[in-house]
This record gives structure tokens, C-alpha cells and sequence, in this order.
């Protein structure tokens, strides 16, 4: 059966979601009067550190998208249209061993893995809109979490594997949602993100990155006490928060192109990982291997693997 459980979300947090806006507002009008400041970017930068690839699909327009480590570290999901399509796909961490999990006429993508590695969270559009699924870690028993008229996608389970964050158009604009790991109980906890905005938990639980308005934030699981670790003159987005929840990777402009930084999480002590100058690719949608030591990464609809230190 569907699963569906909005209709109480409305007067249940009507409180929250004022507060969170009154807090919203101030916030951005305290940081639109400070001076911006831009990512340092070395001269004498050296690109990406035991870089390796990992796919080399055939064909014209074939992305490979989307990386998500299994909590083992054995094994990478990822989104890919080698066979025409978007589908989910599984390969071991070397990029052997390639499976394909999905097999439908429309698209998948967004795989996040459980904790546990049982299962993988996905959107998929196969009711005729983008809804959040789950299905077991070799692609069977496909079960819908979501089912409203809206866009609810970028799913990310939490560390103790009982709930999930995504973002929704449901009542609107772009928020972050998050629901019980079978779909019960969904809260709102913003009011406006950006669509491509895939939430990130911190690994004890207790917050959640995400993107608004080109710049990476956190907050509290329970929508509160929202702080802003970027202020940048760019683009920065796509925020992955390391295992041992020191550290958030993140995606920047520079160099002509898009890459991959790594920040304290507390928005300090930002390093550059990826790109030189005039270095005009894009590196997008970073992923933390379990043990913090390696991010996978999608350089220009290829996914690739280096080392963070």
C-alpha cells in the first residue's frame, strides 16, 4: 500500500515553520550586510590526489551520475542512461562487477544507502511524478514512501537508519522534509531551498546540511537553529558531511569550472580538492567512503574516486 501521511503537517508544525521563517528572515538580513569573501584558490594547486576512474560508459550523452558509497565500503550506487535510460546501478568500489538495480520506461536516480546496507532510497517517476522509494540493496521489493502531486527527491537516510531527509515542491516552494524510514510522519523543516538542494546528516544525527540560495547551511533535525557556513561570492552547493562529522565536502566555482572543497563543519578551514586554473571541468555530487579516507565524485558525467588526504 502507499504510504502517505501530509495531512496533519499543516497544523502540526504551523508554529515551526513561523519561527524557523522569523529566524530565516533576521538571519539574512544580518548576513546581506557582511562582505562576502572568495574561496582561496592556490597558484600551485595539483589536481585531485590518487585519482581514478571508475566508469567509461560508450556512447554520445551517457552520464553517469550521483555516487553513494555502501556503509561496508565496498560498493558505489550511482545513477546512469547507458542503457537509454535513468536507472539505479551498483558496482564494487574498484568500478568492477557492474549490476543494475532498476529496470523500468522511466527515470530513477538518487540513490542513498541504508546504514545497514539492506536497502538503497531512490526517486524514481513511475507514477507519472518524482516520488521517494525504497527497494532491497540487489534491487528487489520496491516499496513508494511518497505520493502527493508534488516533487519529492535527493533522499538521505539518517545514521541510525529510522528516518529520511528529501526535498519537496509538495505545499509550494522547495523545502527539506524529513519522514519515518517506511514513510510516516513527514515534517517540514525549511520554507526554501534551491531544487537541487540533497540534504546531508551530520553522522551523530543531530543536523542536517543542505543548499539555499548558492550557499551550503545546517540546522537542527527538528528545523532550528539554522547557521550559514558559507558566504562566498559564488556558486557553492551540494554539501557531504565526513564520517567522522569534522568535515563537510562541498561543491564550488573556480577555475572556470565547478569543484570540490572540504570545510570544518563549523565553515572554516576550507581546502581545495579538485580543479587548477583554467581548469574547466565540472566536479559535482561528492560521496564519502565509510572510513573518511576517499570521496567519490561525478567529473563531467564520469564517476571517479581520489583521496582526501
Amino acid at each position: 500500500a502507499l504510504i502517505r501521511n501530509r495531512s496533519r503537517l499543516k497544523t502540526r508544525h504551523h508554529v515551526l515553520l513561523v519561527a524557523v521563517s522569523m529566524l530565516t528572515v533576521a538571519m539574512l538580513v544580518t548576513w546581506a550586510c557582511s562582505s562576502p569573501e572568495p574561496i582561496p584558490q592556490p597558484d600551485d594547486f595539483t589536481d585531485s590526489i590518487g585519482l581514478v576512474q571508475l566508469t567509461d560508459a560508450p556512447g554520445h550523452r551517457v552520464r553517469d551520475t550521483h555516487p553513494s558509497w555502501s556503509p561496508d565500503g565496498r560498493r558505489i550506487a550511482f545513477t546512469s542512461n547507458r542503457d537509454g535510460k535513468s536507472e539505479i546501478y551498483v558496482m564494487m568500489a574498484d568500478g568492477s562487477d557492474l549490476v543494475k538495480l532498476t529496470d523500468n520506461d522511466v527515470g530513477d536516480a538518487y540513490p542513498s544507502w541504508s546504514p545497514d546496507g539492506r536497502r538503497i532510497a531512490f526517486t524514481s517517476n513511475r507514477d507519472g511524478d518524482n516520488e521517494i522509494y525504497v527497494m532491497n540493496a540487489d534491487g528487489s521489493s520496491v516499496v513508494q514512501l511518497t505520493d502527493n502531486s508534488g516533487d519529492d527527491s535527493r533522499p538521505s537516510w539518517s545514521p541510525d537508519g529510522s528516518r529520511i531527509a528529501f526535498v519537496s515542491n509538495s505545499d509550494g516552494d522547495y523545502a527539506i522534509y524529513v519522514m519515518n524510514a517506511d514513510g510516516g510522519d513527514i515534517v517540514q523543516l525549511t520554507n526554501d531551498v534551491s531544487w537541487w538542494s540533497k540534504p546531508s546528516w551530520s553522522p551523530d544525527g543531530r543536523r542536517i546540511s543542505f543548499e539555499h540560495d548558492k550557499e551550503i547551511y545546517v540546522l537542527d533535525v527538528d528545523g532550528s537553529d539554522i547557521v550559514r557556513l558559507t558566504n562566498n561570492i559564488i556558486i557553492e552547493k551540494y554539501p557531504s558531511w565526513s564520517p567522522d562529522g569534522r568535515r563537510i565536502a562541498f561543491v564550488s566555482k573556480c577555475c572556470g569550472g565547478l569543484h570540490i572543497f572540504v570545510m570544518n563543519a563549523d565553515g572554516g578551514g576550507i581546502v581545495q580538492l579538485t580543479g587548477k586554473p583554467d581548469y574547466r571541468v565540472y566536479d559535482i555530487h561528492p560521496s564519502w567512503s565509510p572510513d573518511g579516507r576517499r570521496i567519490a565524485f561525478e567529473r563531467d558525467d564520469v564517476i571517479y574516486v581520489m583521496d582526501v588526504e
